[in-house]
């Protein structure tokens, strides 16, 4: 759903299906993203194991990430902040359009 929202905003998305997936694709992606959004939960290696390897790489060094989940543990939100995460956001209490929204917003401050 959040793909369609965002390709009919007409944003180009490329989708990882797994945080090690995700984290093999940056490495190699020419260009690099405007923004990662990412959710908690994934296979392999989820969000926090992500943005952690993803804190410590000069790869994505100055992207913006987006963590968006139906986590609503506050010390996740925590965590990703620690880590780097620009924004921690909960799906149920976000209509898909406004995440597009703040997305928009978030590449628009980083240029």
């Amino acid at each position: 759903m959040y793909e369609r929202m965002f390709r009919l905003a007409n944003h180009e998305t490329v989708t990882a299906h797994d945080g090690s997936e995700a984290l093999a694709m940056l490495k190699d992606m020419k260009p690099l993203p405007d923004i990662i959004l990412m959710d908690v939960a994934m296979p392999k290696m989820d969000g926090l194991e992500l943005i952690e390897h993803l804190h410590t790489s000069e790869i994505v060094k100055g992207i913006p990430i987006m963590v968006l989940t139906n986590s609503i543990k506050q010390e996740d939100a925590g965590k990703f902040i620690e880590c780097g995460a620009t924004l921690y956001l909960i799906k149920m209490n976000h209509e898909p359009k406004e995440i597009v929204q703040k997305i928009e917003e978030i590449i628009s401050n980083k240029k």
